[in-house]
């Protein structure tokens, strides 16, 4: 790794540390210098602005974190419907362990000031696995599939503080049973192929 590439990397986990610390209003590029152990001068010669720093790490992050996720799960010997049902359920994890983080790389990707890795991420890893547990679906249907459950989880995410449904999406066992039964609608049944 190049020093520059090293130097950008300890700048972006000072930012997401503060952001998980104190969020992203009080943030100021002097404490992230600080915290990175570099002159407020380096991070301006790398980023044009605060925001524009922010966002590459809350992008940067979750994109390593989705790419780690999707290598650990891949590898455990699983069936593809297990398989799925632990992605998902290890995506909904990631979202409730890191609310702020999480909501605002929704709100970037939503802004379009994040682009398109993470879903091309997720589009990548997630079909050919729900091909494996559904393969009577077709390739618009399977996408259709994807976009249902992870919309449904990002919106039963953000909800979350609004809601007085029954449902705790901060609560793991209710979360679980919940994305296990979104699969089995969507998707189809434990086990395989329709």
């Amino acid at each position: 790794m190049k020093k520059s590439e090293r130097t950008k990397s300890i700048i972006i986990s000072s930012v997401i540390e503060l952001i998980e610390e104190i969020g992203t209003t009080d943030i100021t590029m002097s404490m992230i210098a600080k915290k990175a152990d570099v002159a407020v001068g380096l991070i301006n010669y790398h980023y044009e602005s605060k925001q524009a720093l922010i966002i590459d790490a809350v992008r940067y992050y979750v994109s390593e974190h989705i790419a780690k996720e999707n290598v650990f799960v891949t590898y455990e010997n699983m069936s593809p419907w297990e398989t799925l049902k632990k992605s998902f359920t290890s995506y909904a994890d990631f979202l409730a362990e890191h609310a702020l983080l999480s909501r605002l790389h929704i709100k970037f990707s939503i802004d379009g000031e994040i682009d398109a890795d993470a879903a091309q991420q997720a589009v990548s890893y997630y079909l050919p696995i729900i091909k494996k547990v559904n393969n009577s679906l077709s390739d618009e249907q399977m996408m259709t599939a994807l976009r249902m459950i992870s919309s449904t989880i990002q919106m039963s995410f953000l909800q979350a503080d609004m809601s007085s449904e029954t449902f705790d999406f901060f609560d793991k066992e209710q979360r679980d049973k919940f994305i296990e039964q979104m699969i089995m609608l969507v998707i189809g049944e434990k086990g395989g192929n329709k």
